[in-house]
């Protein structure tokens, strides 16, 4: 099995933490994100009555 690089996984903390501030001041970023997760909510809830 393959392991990540610390290089890749300090890349990956850093892109999360910049994407956490940017958060508050970008409404658009909340709308897409609040979107995206009403989708897979409603999918979910499909296949759980399905």
């Amino acid at each position: 099995m393959l392991r990540k690089s610390p290089g890749y996984l300090r890349q990956n903390s850093v892109e999360r933490a910049l994407f956490m501030l940017d958060w508050p001041d970008d409404v658009e970023l909340r709308w897409r994100t609040i979107a995206d997760l009403n989708k897979g909510e409603a999918h979910d809830a499909l296949a759980r009555y399905s």
